[in-house]
């Protein structure tokens, strides 16, 4: 990772501390308890946004606070101001693409406007479930990368094991005991972007008084599960469907 990405995801925890006070919390199966609302100390904050994170079979949380929706904007220009003060300085800071790679997949440091964020190793505890790479932006979106100790698998969405765990995936949703009033806006669609087919569902539910939307694509690609999953607020902007559609399509491309 490089040093403007490092700076930038230390500003951005700093700044999620300072709202900790006021943030709403979309709790999605994250393994601690959480409250809706609750004021915690900057340096609780920060310890909270580094609890280990669920596995690829789960969701992640997500924080929908104020100003939320330009943090990535403000990390952006932070780190245009930080590159631009190492030339004048002539530190000598590099530049070039932060690209993630995880098995042989390359996560370029953007994707669709969205930015990397943090990455997470299950594999070494829990050998089969992989790793997580998150994108932050005008939504959160997580990008899971697994292959449940299941050899050979076959590419593509038609197999048996590709369909057999989509459809146990889906069905987690409604075993989340937050979870209320579960109700399935696409049960299974087949989506072909950016060269990759997936299997797509979307669901609507009440999460600690708040009504979201969760979008599941799921593929087999080069002997591995690939996972996005996107939990937003049904009230976010009316273009966000399209958004994540647009980040799938060319996270996709550099996937192949």
């Amino acid at each position: 990772m490089s040093f403007i990405m490092k700076v930038r995801l230390s500003l951005q925890r700093f700044y999620y501390s300072i709202l900790f006070g006021r943030a709403s919390f979309l709790r999605v199966d994250e393994p601690q308890r959480v409250k809706k609302r609750f004021p915690i100390s900057p340096a609780a904050a920060i310890k909270t946004l580094r609890l280990r994170a669920p596995g690829p079979r789960q969701h992640r949380s997500c924080f929908m606070m104020p100003g939320g929706l330009v943090i990535g904007q403000i990390m952006n220009i932070v780190s245009k101001l930080l590159l631009a003060a190492a030339g004048f300085l002539g530190l000598g800071v590099a530049s070039g693409n932060a690209d993630e790679i995880i098995r042989g997949f390359r996560f370029p440091e953007k994707v669709a406007g969205q930015r990397v964020g943090a990455k997470r190793d299950y594999e070494k505890d829990n050998p089969g479930y992989g790793w997580s790479i998150e994108y932050l932006g005008k939504f959160a979106a997580n990008v899971y990368v697994y292959d449940l100790k299941k050899r050979s698998l076959p590419d593509g969405i038609k197999s048996k094991p590709a369909q057999d765990h989509f459809a146990e995936t889906c069905k987690e949703v409604f075993l989340l005991k937050d979870n209320v009033n579960v109700k399935v806006l696409i049960s299974s669609e087949t989506l072909d972007l950016g060269g990759l087919s997936w299997l797509h569902a979307s669901f609507s539910y009440t999460l600690y008084g708040d009504k979201v939307i969760s979008r599941l694509f799921l593929t087999v690609h080069k002997g591995h599960f690939l996972k996005v999953r996107v939990t937003r607020r049904a009230s976010a902007e009316p273009d966000q469907d399209k958004l994540v559609q647009s980040f799938v399509e060319e996270l996709s491309r550099t996937l192949k």
